[in-house]
C-alpha cells in the first residue's frame, strides 16, 4: 500500500521547468543584421577595428549613438542612412591644432 502512495505521489509532483536560455548580449546584438548594434555589431557591421569605433564613439561621431545601461549602442538605420546621404559614416571634420 505505500508503494501505491509513493508512486501516486510521483506522478502528481509537477514537473519542474526548464531554466531560461541564459542570452548574452553578444548573441542578440553583435549582429549585423540587428537594428540596434554594439560596438562590435557595428566593428563587424562597417568593417572597422574596434579602436576605430572607441575612438569616433567617444569623440560622439557616430550617427545614433546612444547609452543603455551604461553600455554603447547604436541605431543601424542612422548609420544606413548616412552612408546612403554622405556615402560614409562621419562627417568630415577638420583636425584643430
Amino acid at each position: 500500500m505505500l508503494s501505491a502512495k509513493k508512486e501516486a505521489n510521483e506522478v502528481d509532483a509537477p514537473v519542474p521547468a526548464a531554466p531560461p536560455p541564459v542570452l548574452r548580449p553578444e548573441d542578440d546584438y553583435d549582429s549585423p543584421d540587428r537594428a540596434i548594434l554594439t560596438p562590435n555589431g557595428l566593428r563587424r557591421f562597417l568593417g572597422m577595428s574596434m579602436k576605430w569605433v572607441e575612438v569616433n564613439t567617444q569623440a560622439r561621431r557616430l550617427p545614433g549613438q546612444f547609452k543603455s545601461g551604461g553600455a554603447w549602442r547604436y541605431r543601424k538605420a542612422a548609420i544606413e542612412l548616412q552612408i546612403m546621404n554622405k556615402g560614409q559614416v562621419l562627417l568630415a571634420t577638420r583636425n584643430r591644432g
